[in-house]
């Protein structure tokens, strides 16, 4: 929050500037740093703080699963956190199966196109070759005349 002043696991309560009295202990601000693990004190490993914010900060499943491993409160966590994303993971799969078929149906048209398009091209040169023919069979029987 500060970059003056990092720090893991912070505490914040309100306070009155003008006398320093401390509104309520029962009314605070915990702040985590992610990016300052490596900050965490004898207490903050003690009291697992620095294993949730390996957690939080994990960014593959593979490496949610190896920071949950040896702890069961970590561990059902992330059962809970795969089951939550679980609904959006299938919906994305769908899509990207979804999608595949629609890129699969436009290339088989497309390549029905170019069969049908190879098709008439090879029927025009088979009438052109035939014309070509005809036409030099003309001249040789033009040449033979002269």
């Amino acid at each position: 929050m500060f970059p003056e002043r990092p720090e893991f696991y912070a505490t914040y309560r309100l306070l009155n500037l003008k006398d320093h009295f401390e509104y309520s202990d029962k009314l605070t601000l915990s702040v985590v740093d992610l990016k300052h693990i490596e900050l965490a004190t004898d207490a903050d490993k003690a009291y697992g703080i620095d294993k949730w914010a390996a957690l939080f900060r994990s960014i593959s499943w593979e490496e949610i699963l190896m920071t949950a491993k040896n702890d069961e409160y970590l561990m059902e966590a992330t059962k809970t956190l795969y089951n939550l994303n679980a609904d959006d993971m299938v919906r994305q799969r769908c899509q990207a199966r979804m999608d595949a078929e629609l890129q699969e149906q436009y290339l088989l048209k497309k390549i029905d196109t170019l069969t049908t398009d190879n098709d008439k091209l090879t029927a025009d040169n088979a009438a052109k070759d035939a014309e070509i023919e005809a036409l030099k069979k003309e001249l040789a029987s033009l040449q033979q005349n002269v």
